[in-house]
């Protein structure tokens, strides 16, 4: 991630990334890492539009099987597991699916 070009504070650069990873894994058809190496912060914006529709892409366990992360310090982790699972209650209730019990994403 350190290495993009795009940035890595805006929405806009977050979709083309995303673009790009599905590009290269539809024509490798293989896992993809996403090292954050040297990357101390990114935006809550950047991971959902990035991590967050991936998933919704993908499915959890697709993205899973897809893409390895790794190197994120534990404010970049907290940041995509919040977006990531932000994103994954948006999709099960669009798709009908009511979970008003979200206690699982808080720490208590």
């Amino acid at each position: 991630m350190y290495d993009i070009k795009y940035g890595l504070g805006t929405i806009k650069s977050a979709e083309k990334i995303r673009k790009d990873l599905i590009n290269i894994y539809k024509q490798s058809n293989r896992s993809i890492t996403i090292d954050f190496v040297n990357i101390k912060i990114l935006s809550s914006s950047f991971a959902d539009e990035l991590l967050g529709k991936l998933v919704v892409e993908f499915g959890y366990c697709g993205f899973a099987n897809i893409l390895k992360l790794k190197n994120m310090n534990s404010t970049i982790q907290a940041i995509v597991q919040r977006s990531i699972a932000q994103k994954m209650m948006e999709s099960m209730n669009g798709n009908g699916i009511n979970h008003s019990n979200t206690s699982f994403l808080s720490k208590n």
